[in-house]
């Protein structure tokens, strides 16, 4: 709407009546009048503006005989609609795919019946009165709606995919060592109720940069139920570089418990990271070692567990917040070393009495919550979420309040 605040209309000439210094303002300030619905046959989100406004000044000159009659006008009133589709195609930026938007079957429509036009010529005489009012209603609003085409047509389009180019991120850091692509490996996809977007979701070291290790499976999505206004598919491949990714860096990370500091590392070389869905879970294997300096104690652990995910609303910087706990039924301790002053004491045997105590460490130092931060692209903040694990791909709803009060 920005693009229509103010559109640039040529002089006009009709006979001896000539309009210049045309300004038209197109207002329209209330997000709820724009309509957006699906077009599966051409690919394409059919959007329709509502309770539009448009209003126009002039100036305008009639020259008869040798006298020059001059003045100013104003038209003002309704736009009835502005419908347009708006298609999907790729467009490439550093050699990988971004999404690009294209304009179709835009149409603008003027509710000519309820339009004031007013010109300050109470002296002039009755068929210089009607050349100017025809001249209003007939070219000039024509003149208008051929510009608005225009304008969609060169102007937003290029403004929406100018903005993509420069604000689309290919790749986005998720911690210091890890980030993850989100380049698209084809065009958005609209079907009957659903816009679906392929997003590339490879994990790689920042280190390495961007690198695709294998390829990726098809995701089967046709029968999907959505339980929220975003779902997210997300294929074994994701969840493979994840594994491949943490197993080449060690991670190491501070916390805290009853006062004391810790030193947390998770080495993929020592202990293998492996991330994987099956049986309608979220399955984590994999080791770390805490050390505990105050107290020169240093605790030894690999276990497996499937991992239960909690979602919480997502708060000012924060799109949500997820909440990683390992399923206490499900958690399998295989090593379980302590070491005190010096003394190492294998405890692996007795793993099913610090069964509980583990499981608590693992969610409290080992997964602790994350906040996925807002993109500026998108910032939105969620009000609830819901997962689904399944053996080739994992579903993901997200539901959004879109910054409204209800």
């Amino acid at each position: 709407m920005e693009q229509f605040e103010q559109l640039h209309i040529d002089d006009l000439s009709e006979g001896d009546l000539h309009v210049s210094g045309i300004t038209v303002a197109v207002v329209n300030d209330n997000h709820e009048n724009v309509q957006l619905t699906f077009n599966e046959e051409k690919n394409a989100l059919s959007v329709v503006v509502s309770n539009t406004n448009i209003n126009c000044h002039v100036n305008w000159k009639y020259h008869v005989l040798i006298a020059d009659i001059t003045g100013v006008g104003d038209i003002t009133g309704p736009i009835s609609s502005v419908s347009m589709n708006l298609g999907f195609e790729t467009q490439e930026k550093d050699g990988m795919l971004i999404p690009k938007v294209n304009i179709q079957d835009f149409d603008i429509q003027f509710d000519e019946g309820n339009f004031n036009f007013n010109f300050d010529c109470s002296m002039c005489p009755g068929d210089l009165a009607n050349i100017i009012l025809n001249l209003f209603k007939g070219a000039l609003l024509d003149k208008i709606r051929d510009e608005a085409r225009g304008v969609v047509n060169d102007k937003v389009v290029g403004t929406v995919n100018d903005a993509l180019m420069e604000g689309y991120p290919l790749t986005k850091e998720l911690n210091e060592e890890i980030g993850i692509g989100l380049a698209t490996m084809g065009p958005v996809v609209v079907k009957q109720d659903y816009l679906s977007a392929p997003i590339d979701g490879t994990i790689f070291l920042n280190s390495e940069g961007y690198n695709r290790p294998f390829d990726a499976p098809e995701i089967p999505v046709e029968s999907a139920e959505n339980p929220g206004e975003i779902l997210l598919f997300i294929s074994e491949y994701v969840f493979n570089t994840l594994s491949k990714t943490l197993n080449q860096v060690p991670i190491q990370f501070e916390s805290s418990i009853f006062g004391f500091n810790l030193n947390i590392q998770v080495d993929g070389a020592k202990y293998p990271i492996d991330v994987s869905t099956h049986d309608k879970a979220l399955h984590l294997g994999g080791g770390a070692t805490v050390t505990i300096p105050a107290l020169n104690i240093i605790f030894e652990v690999a276990a497996k567990s499937e991992i239960d995910l909690n979602f919480m609303p997502g708060d000012s910087a924060n799109m949500l917040f997820i909440d990683p706990n390992a399923d206490k039924d499900s958690l399998k301790i295989d090593t379980f070393i302590l070491t005190v002053f010096g003394m190492r004491l294998n405890l692996s045997l007795f793993a099913g009495i610090v069964n509980f105590f583990i499981g608590m460490a693992i969610d409290h130092l080992v997964l602790p919550t994350i906040g996925v931060p807002k993109v500026e692209a998108m910032p939105l903040t969620a009000t609830s979420a819901l997962v689904n694990f399944f053996d080739r791909y994992t579903e993901a709803g997200i539901a959004f309040n879109f910054g409204m009060d209800n």
